[in-house]
């Protein structure tokens, strides 16, 4: 026996529809052919015929949507309570999303900035930023909302460190370009003997 719901499309295809004004108990065929691409490869393309017997017929039944509908369903008296619950549940999953997905990108651009950075970052903060990158990472894989807040805000304080290390050596390269001594012009020639002597 099996449960099959008219429209679902669960079926292949022409299969539901030869269901549709049939009786119950009384036995029938349904024939079909298998489409060439059924997962079944010795059964693709061949027609098939099925011997029925529908034992029972329902009707799914939608329930008004009311404050009985929310009291049978719910812990709350009224179908406006049961729906700004449910508005408040969406959108604090709303937010939850977005602070992941802010968390994957700061992990992201964190970790490519310590590589493309590499030369101007010291061992001691990388070392301490890539800790904390793997806190927010470690952070992702669990429920916890706001250890993902707060691993991302700990990244965020030390990302800023990267920063200003960059700052600070691109002021010592410019410094240090600035205070070297200037070259006088060197002017490759050649000297030519015009009277051939």
């Amino acid at each position: 026996n099996y449960t099959l719901g008219i429209g679902s499309g669960m079926f292949i295809p022409g299969f539901e529809s030869q269901m549709v004004g049939k009786k119950v108990d009384e036995p029938f065929d349904v024939n079909v052919t298998f489409p060439e691409e059924y997962q079944a490869k010795e059964l693709a393309g061949k027609p098939a015929v099925f011997k029925c017997l529908i034992h029972e017929v329902k009707e799914t039944q939608k329930p008004e949507l009311d404050d009985e509908f929310a009291k049978d369903v719910s812990e709350f008296d009224t179908l406006d309570a049961f729906k700004a619950d449910l508005a408040e549940k969406l959108k604090k999953r709303r937010e939850d999303a977005d602070t992941r997905n802010q968390a994957e990108q700061a992990v992201y651009s964190t970790e490519k900035l310590l590589k493309d950075e590499a030369d101007k970052i010291s061992e001691e903060t990388r070392a301490a930023v890539q800790k904390d990158v793997e806190a927010v990472k470690e952070a992702l894989k669990g429920d916890d909302i706001e250890a993902v807040k707060t691993a991302m805000a700990t990244l965020s304080e030390s990302g800023m460190k990267i920063g200003q290390e960059i700052y600070a050596k691109q002021q010592a390269d410019e410094a240090a370009a600035s205070s070297a001594p200037e070259q006088d012009d060197v002017v490759d020639a050649e000297i030519v003997d015009e009277d051939g002597k």
